[in-house]
């Protein structure tokens, strides 16, 4: 291995072609790698670093500096100043850290992240992660100005305020996470409908546009009675959770989860899952409604949820994990043990009928309850589901998994 280290002006260094390290000085360094698992460190000054071949790190640190990976699976980092990062070929991480940074991953399914400043992401072929957060060590900054691209394949692009979004080729995935910094709530008017056209469409929320994109994975966690989220035209992600809302699915298989934590007058969510075959859930003051399609509900113990519209080819998925309870015996958490033939018991008043675990299906009001052990006397009922049209249940709405 040859070390280099500059304290004064200097011309171009290329390394030997193993594995070199550089360590730069306060003027406008140039090195270049060539083969080998480089490491290269810019320090001050503008300076212009090139891997090379094989696995790099490449630090551009102070001033405003231009960084190449080129050929291996390379991390750039470009510190202070406003930086060009290229990665090259093969699969990269870039990050721009501070400045209004300049990121190209190349070919190979590249990580970018733009950091602090108003970026420029471009994610060039493969399959790509675009960052445009203003999220550092740990701290969430205002936000800035950025613009994404994802190019050809099927990216993922995480946007925050303020940014301007194309997914390109491929079906790829926008990714909106709003978190807030108080205990007030918000009221949301967002949609994301017109995401899938050729151009970046507003969508209602801190001045981000977006187009060019197949699906939206989206999480809010302080919503105000009276917001509205509606998704895209294909199958997306949607988590909310708050005083209340409404959460549309639209069209397309989407997943879909609620928790409205209060019970007052005009409080409480409703999740429409829309044309699709949708997988939705909710804890809480939620109300669920499959629309059309086959949908899945996942149930879970005391959630409280009320289901609006169970009907056709729907049905239950029970997560055995979800219903694990307290063994006195054992002295430990077990998984329930169901008689998957009869899961469930149905009536005016039901009544155990074994000592597996089961449900209990009360049909004068709709509601489905959960008992541990049967005909035992060790555990009470748990409301885990209202059926508001009072559904007829069997066996086939029952899936179980781990």
């Amino acid at each position: 291995m040859t070390t280099y280290r500059l304290t004064k002006k200097t011309k171009a260094i290329k390394g030997t072609g193993g594995e070199d390290d550089f360590f730069g000085s306060m003027f406008n360094d140039t090195f270049e790698g060539r083969a080998g698992n480089d490491y290269i460190y810019g320090a001050d000054g503008n300076d212009r670093l090139k891997g090379g071949d094989d696995d790099d790190y490449v630090y551009g640190e102070m001033g405003n500096d231009k960084l190449y990976g080129d050929a291996g699976d390379d991390y750039i980092y470009g510190g202070a100043g406003n930086d060009w990062l290229y990665g090259g070929v093969d699969n990269d991480y870039l990050s721009g850290d501070e400045g209004n940074d300049r990121l190209d991953g190349g070919a190979g399914n590249d990580d970018l992240f733009g950091g602090l400043g108003n970026d420029n992401l471009s994610g060039g072929a493969g399959n790509d992660l675009l960052d445009g957060r203003e999220y550092t060590y740990g701290v969430d900054f205002v936000a800035g100005k950025d613009r994404l691209l994802g190019g050809d394949g099927n990216d993922r692009v995480i946007v925050d305020d303020g940014d301007y979004a194309l997914g390109g080729k491929g079906v790829d995935v926008l990714n909106v996470q709003i978190y807030s910094s108080s205990i007030a709530l918000t009221k949301y008017l967002i949609d994301f409908s017109k995401i899938t056209g050729k151009k970046a469409a507003d969508i209602g929320h801190g001045g981000i546009k977006a187009g060019q994109f197949e699906k939206v994975s989206v999480s809010i966690d302080d919503m105000d009675i009276g917001s509205v989220v509606t998704g895209s035209k294909g199958s997306d992600r949607i988590s909310g959770e708050g005083k209340g809302g409404v959460i549309n699915g639209g069209a397309g298989n989407d997943t879909l989860w609620a928790y409205g934590y209060d019970s007052s007058p005009g409080s409480g969510f409703i999740v429409n899952g829309g044309t699709g075959n949708d997988k939705l859930s909710g804890y809480g003051n939620v109300t669920l409604v499959g629309g059309a399609g086959d949908d899945q509900f996942t149930l879970s113990r005391n959630s409280g949820s009320t289901i609006a519209d169970f009907s056709g080819k729907d049905y239950f998925l029970i997560k055995m994990s979800d219903f694990r309870y307290f063994d006195y015996n054992l002295n430990k958490y077990v998984a329930p043990v169901f008689d998957k033939a009869n899961p469930v018991v149905s009536g005016a008043d039901p009544k155990p009928a074994s000592t597996f675990a089961q449900f209990f299906y009360d049909t004068d009001d709709g509601k489905l309850y959960y008992d541990a052990d049967g005909v035992g006397l060790n555990y009470d009922l748990q409301l885990v589901t209202t059926l508001a049209n009072k559904a007829v249940l069997n066996a086939s709405h029952f899936v179980f998994v781990a």
